[in-house]
């Protein structure tokens, strides 16, 4: 027998010949290898697959870590317009300040998570079902979005209006839509749809990642009423997101309902 050829063992126990590469006799089942050394590749094993939970567990706490402070961030802020709101009557100023430091937290935190996020900006081309589906989904949702709102009205839950002060302070109407219904809709999707729900993903299922980012949505903008709506909104935005696998979609639907707010509210003003 060629000596490069690895021989055949045989049981200590009930000397049947087992393949050169078997851990464990054939016939009885007892280890090939002594009681000691199975005891060492036990304890190895165990040490590999201590080390495999503690890879994955700093890994979801990285990730963690990252959308919460995200998260907290843009709550600092909104924290911080609110109470200077109720402080002072002119905060055209402030919620600009509040816009600007926004959208910079974002763009950091999107360039940081780029590597993550950046299918999301790739074009894609999808069929026409697909296509049509979204299209007819995107206006249920603004229906929706609509008739929710109007409901509320209708119930006398006091609704802001969130142009008049802009209107008042002679901002034109190409600056208002600007600032108003489409800087908003891209930081809040990149932050949101595109940052918080890829790395809620690495932390647990899809559908919590969805969940969840609807939630912290709704919570932003710190009103019982916004948080139903807001999270709604979220959970719509989301879903646009997943189905399309695109951020732009959902960037869409968002700023054509901002500038729906916008046009209802600025109607006759200029």
């Amino acid at each position: 027998m060629d000596s490069a050829t690895p021989s055949p063992f045989e049981c200590s126990r009930c000397a049947a010949t087992n393949r050169p590469a078997a851990r464990f006799c054939a016939g009885c089942g007892a280890s090939r290898f002594p009681v000691e050394q199975s005891e060492e590749l036990t304890m190895a094993s165990s040490e590999e697959l201590r080390a495999e939970h503690r890879s994955r567990f700093l890994f979801r706490m990285k990730h963690l870590r990252l959308q919460a402070w995200l998260f907290g961030l843009l709550l600092l802020s909104s924290l911080a317009l609110g109470l200077y709101s109720h402080a002072v009557a002119e905060t055209v100023r402030a919620e600009a300040i509040a816009v600007g430091w926004d959208v910079a937290v974002v763009f950091a935190f999107g360039a940081a998570y780029w590597k993550d996020i950046r299918f999301l900006f790739v074009p894609r081309v999808t069929g026409l079902r697909p296509g049509l589906e979204v299209f007819f989904a995107s206006i249920a949702i603004l229906c929706v979005f609509e008739l929710g709102f109007w409901g509320l009205a209708m119930a006398g839950v006091p609704i802001a209006n969130f142009t008049a002060r802009y209107v008042e302070s002679g901002f034109p109407l190409w600056a208002i839509y600007t600032w108003l219904a489409v800087i908003p809709a891209v930081s809040e999707e990149v932050a949101f749809r595109g940052v918080i729900q890829v790395g809620l993903r690495h932390v647990g299922t899809k559908r919590e990642a969805w969940i969840l980012q609807g939630a912290l949505f709704g919570v932003l903008h710190l009103s019982p009423i916004a948080f139903f709506t807001h999270t709604l909104m979220g959970l719509a935005f989301g879903w646009v997101r997943d189905r399309t696998r695109s951020i732009y979609p959902g960037m869409l639907i968002h700023a054509a309902w901002n500038a729906w707010i916008v046009f209802e509210e600025t109607r006759g003003s200029s």
